[in-house]
Formats: structure tokens, sequence, C-alpha cells
């Protein structure tokens, strides 16, 4: 740069990104100022500025004064940036002169950072917790350390870690861990049937296991839902086979434990297996290629969004097959602002309804490159993901190749996490790497089961009022699709007061009493599934009994025309009464039942009595 003679501010400036982790950060230049005088005047300056991205001056860390000798040759000069290590900031050259009389040249600008020293991590092993200098076995600038020596069977270690860099020493608490014997310890594995296979029953379901002990098996357990189902015992050959005959349906976890000859016990880690019932009708409750909601900007959505109630309103909606990279999706998902750093998960939510009382269900799902999928917020599978806490960040046990980029994979899982009505299905898709190429995920939950009837309340209508003492018809419409309805039971207020076996499905409630009633009725199919009809609510009332003075010494009653089969009764007093019928005959008369009777008496009460 060079500024020859002229008024005023001048500036050249440039952005910076200063390293976080660097060492030390320099700026560098060599100047040469000249003027006419052989100093500054009060009136002549030349500054260094740092600014910020709004051109605001931060720091003046270089800058000339009044009487400052003027140079004849280039100079360097350098200042530290290192308080502004971890910011973006704006460097600027300034000169200002009143006069007009600066002459200024600047060259070789530049700012150099030095790489942060490295870390070296002593570690400090011994049989105690006094872990002093002789207890030193090594040091490394890596994350781990390599034992040069053996360690000794059945023994507790203690040991820390020193970290130094730049003259500061930090210390690890102090960690332990026990060795095992040389001996290795007896193990056991269920190797078939695959977890969560499903049969049909009444199956026989056989089991394999292998295992190994040293000093000998005596025998192997095999039980499912912690009840035993049967002992195979101990053998030459390390595979032990044992067969489950008719179990009903349902899902069970399986387990095998081994009993040595040591006395020492093993259990086997649980595969689930799942018994449906014989028949059924298959049952597509989401098919490849549906809408879903996702969430694409790479932020960490925790645990909240798996339950079905989470509020996904703000979700994008689209139609697999999502992803990008591959050309072949439906609709493209964003993984952020920087190719060689993407968002490492996906989230994608689907509700859905069930009307079905399912016997089997399996998931088939493409992924690239893990998955794991909630049903009702529960975790029911993982695919090529890792076995611990999945977080918003972690990564796809392995990278997805070849065929496995579009293959559905299948996976069985219990009919008992989908609920009769509404349903939520969550997954979080994640990547191998930050620069994966691509990503893809598509679904389909399918099934085998019984749909359930369907039923409706025919009559009485909702919301009516009906007379005391009258019988109230109740009727229901109920039919299955793919079964026959062998039973409609009806309830009122949650008890059961009535069935019919076949159309129509009628019955009269005889003598309901007074008061608000909720009705309603359940359909039974031949395979036991059911369903209940939204309930309707009637108000069962009393008549009521009309007073009034007659000017000839006559008073006359009347009540409803409907309540004819109601006696009415008098007593003179209250205490005690003694009812006693009115033997007089009303007369209809626009809708009510009338009856004069003279008015002689002293005291007189009368009531409407239902026989």
């Amino acid at each position: 740069m060079s500024q020859q003679t002229g008024y005023g501010k001048r500036a050249i400036w440039q952005g910076v990104v200063v390293p976080p982790d660097a060492a030390d950060v320099t700026l560098s230049w060599t100047e040469q100022v000249r003027n006419l005088a052989p100093q500054f005047s009060a009136s002549q300056q030349f500054r260094v500025e740092i600014r910020n991205n709004s051109n605001e001056v931060l720091a003046i860390p270089y800058i000339t004064g009044e009487s400052n000798q003027l140079l004849g040759e280039p100079t360097p000069r350098s200042i530290s940036l290192n308080p502004w290590r971890g910011q973006t900031i704006r460097i600027a050259f300034v000169e200002e002169d009143s006069l007009g009389c600066l002459n200024v040249h600047l060259d070789n600008i530049s700012a150099r950072a030095t790489p942060p020293m490295e870390t070296r991590f002593d570690v400090y092993l011994s049989t105690t917790t006094n872990l002093g200098p002789e207890t030193l076995i090594g040091s490394t600038t890596n994350t781990f350390l390599t034992l040069a020596q053996a360690l000794a069977p059945n023994t507790t270690y203690y040991w820390k870690v020193a970290a130094w860099r730049s003259g500061i020493t930090s210390n690890s608490a102090i960690w332990s861990f026990t060795t095992e014997s040389t001996n290795p310890r007896p193990g056991i594995t269920l190797t078939s049937p695959a977890d969560y296979s499903w049969f049909t029953a009444p199956p026989a379901i056989d089991f394999s296991a292998v295992a190994n002990s040293l000093s000998g098996v005596s025998n192997i357990e095999f039980i499912a839902n912690g009840a035993r189902l049967g002992i195979v015992p101990g053998s030459s050959t390390n595979v032990y086979n044992f067969s489950w005959v008719g179990p009903g349906p349902g899902l069970f976890s399986i387990t095998a434990v081994l009993y040595d000859n040591s006395g020492i016990t093993v259990t086997s880690r649980p595969i689930n297996v799942i018994v449906v019932q014989s028949g059924g009708t298959p049952v597509m409750l989401i098919p490849a290629g549906s809408e879903w909601l996702y969430l694409d900007d790479g932020s960490n959505q925790g645990t909240p969004w798996r339950a079905p109630d989470f509020d996904d309103s703000t979700w994008k909606r689209g139609r697999a097959e999502f992803g990008y990279g591959d050309g072949d999706e439906v609709t493209q998902v964003d993984y952020g602002p920087d190719y060689n750093n993407k968002y490492i998960t996906t989230y994608f939510r689907k509700a859905f309804t069930n009307r079905v009382m399912l016997s089997s269900l399996a998931v088939k799902i493409l992924r690239d490159d893990g998955a794991v999928v909630y049903l009702n917020g529960v975790e029911v599978f993982r695919s090529n993901m890792p076995f611990f806490n999945i977080g918003f960040n972690t990564r796809a046990s392995a990278d997805v190749t070849g065929a496995a980029e579009t293959n559905f994979f299948t996976y069985n899982i219990s009919p008992a996490y989908v609920l009769n009505g509404r349903n939520v299905i969550a997954v979080e898709v994640h990547q191998f790497t930050n620069n994966s190429p691509d990503l893809s995920f598509n679904l389909s939950l399918e099934g085998v089961g019984n749909y359930v009837p369907t039923v409706s309340m025919v009559s009485p209508a909702n919301m009516v009022s009906l007379p005391f003492g009258q019988p109230v018809t109740l009727q229901a419409a109920a039919a299955d699709t793919y079964g026959i309805v062998t039973n409609v039971e009806f309830y009122a207020n949650g008890i059961k007061i009535g069935q019919r076996s076949s159309p129509p499905y009628s019955m009269q409630w005889l003598q309901p009493p007074v008061g608000t009633h909720s009705i309603t009725a359940v359909a039974i199919d031949n395979e036991g599934a059911s369903s209940s009809a939204t309930p309707v609510t009637i108000t069962v009332v009393a008549p009521s009994l009309d007073f009034r003075m007659e000017q000839s010494k006559q008073f006359q009653l009347t009540w409803p025309e409907w309540a004819s089969n109601f006696v009415l009764e008098a007593t003179p007093s209250l205490v005690p009464p003694a009812w006693t019928p009115v033997t007089n005959t009303p007369q209809p008369s626009n809708g009510r039942l009338l009856l004069q009777l003279p008015a002689t008496y002293t005291n007189l009460f009368l009531r409407l009595r239902y026989p």
C-alpha cells in the first residue's frame, strides 16, 4: 500500500478469523512514513485499529504520537492478536493527516498463528491408591496408552492421568478396575431363533444355545417370561437344543441359564418370540412412500419428540423416500450449510389409526445409514446403531454402501406396541460420518390381525327425555368386514343390562329409574375382537301432578296422559301416612288426565305411584 500526500482520513482493512486454539497469533507489517517535517505534528497520525464486523473500533494496539520521529527507512513492526483468539475481526491501517504532507508506505502485511502445543498425558498405575512418581508407566500425546507389561489376574488396580501443556498440569481423579481370572468365565448365547421371530399358534419352537465352561456344564435351563420351560443336561457338546410345544398367543422373552460344575451361573442375553393366532387378515398400517412430518435443522430434540402428544405442528411435511445424494428421493432433506459437515440426525414422525386386533406386526425400513424406531414413545428396535444411549450426535455403527442402500430391512415386533385408535411412530435417522454423501429413509408398517367389528347405537336418540314407567327400546347396528358378529352387549352406566346374539340387535329396558343414563353397546366377533359404540345419553323423568282450585268448590288435578298406568293415592295426614287409592276416574284432556274432586277436605295429600 502506498498513500502519498493528501488531506483527510484514509484506511485499508481486511477481515480475519483468529484461530481459537492457536498458541500465539501475531500481526506483522513493514512501514515507511515520511513528512516534509522530521516529526509528526498534532494533526498527523498513523494507527492500527481492531474492528468488529460492524466496523466498530474494538481496540487501537498501535498508534503514532505527536513529536514521534518520522522514518527515513522501512521499519518492521508487529502486534499480538491473542486477545481476539476465536473471533472474526477486521484489521484496519489508518492514516489521518489534515496538513496533507504524509507519505505512507506499507508492505509485508501478514497474520501468523502458531499451532497449539501438544498435550502430554502421563499415566500412573498401581495396586494401591498411592500413585507417586515411581508408579508412572508411560507418557503419550494420544488419548490411549498400550501397556507394556501384563496385568496380574484377580487383582484390583488404581490409575490416574496427569495432563501437561505449556507448563500447566492437571490431574484426573483416581479410577480403579479389577482383572478377572486367567480362566475364561463360562458363557452362553441363544443362537436360534432370531430375536423377534414370530410363530403361528399352536407352534413348536426350537431353541438352540451355545454354552462353554472349563469346569463343564451341569445343565442348561430354558425360561420364558420368568417361567421355566425345561432343563437340558450337560454334555460333551457345546450346543444345547430344546423344543417348546404349544404356547398360546403372546410375546415371550426367552433366556437360557448355564449352571456349570463349579457352581457358577450365567444367564444369556434374552431374545423375544411372538406367537400369533392362526388365520387373520393382512393389514397395511403405513405403506412405503407415505407422507411424514420431518425436522432437518440439525437441532438436538432430546427425548420429548418421541412422545405421541409432542407438538410437531411446525415440522415440515413431505413424502417418502426422504434423503439426499442418490437421486431417487421424493423429498430432499436439508443437511446444513456445510457439505463436509452435515447434520448427523434427521427426525421423522407419523400418526396413524389402527382398528385391528393385531396378531403380528412387522416394520420394513430403508435406512442409510442407521435408525432408531419408536412406537407411542417406546423404542421398538434400532438398526445399524450402537447399543448405548442415543443422542442427536450419535453416529451410525457402520457406513451403508451397495445394495444395503436400497434394501428394506424387516423387523418383527410385538403387536402390543400398537393401540386401538390413534398411534404415533417416530424415527431418527443417523449418519455414519459428517461428510457422508447420501441419506435415505422409507418405511412401511404391516401386520396380520382381525379387524374389530363396527357398532353404533340406533335407538334411543342422544339427549332425549323419556317418561318413567315406560320401557326403553335399545337397538344397535353392528357389522364385521372380515368376520362374524357373535354378540352385542348393552350397557347402562357401565353395567351390562342385556345382550343379543343375532340381528336386529334390539332389547327392551323395562323399567329404567328416574335420572340421567349413559347407554352404549359392545360388539364381539367370532375371533374375540370387540369395539364399543359411542354412548348416548337419555333422561328418564317422573310425571308431574298439577293442582288448581275451581270456583264451584271443586279442585282440579291433572297429570300426563302417558302416566295412565300410575295410581292416584290420597291421605289426610303424613304422620303417619295412610295412602288409599282415589277411585274417581280421570278423563283425558289435551294430552293430560283430568280429575275433579270436591273441596271438602280439611287436609288432603295426593301422590302418583307406579304400580
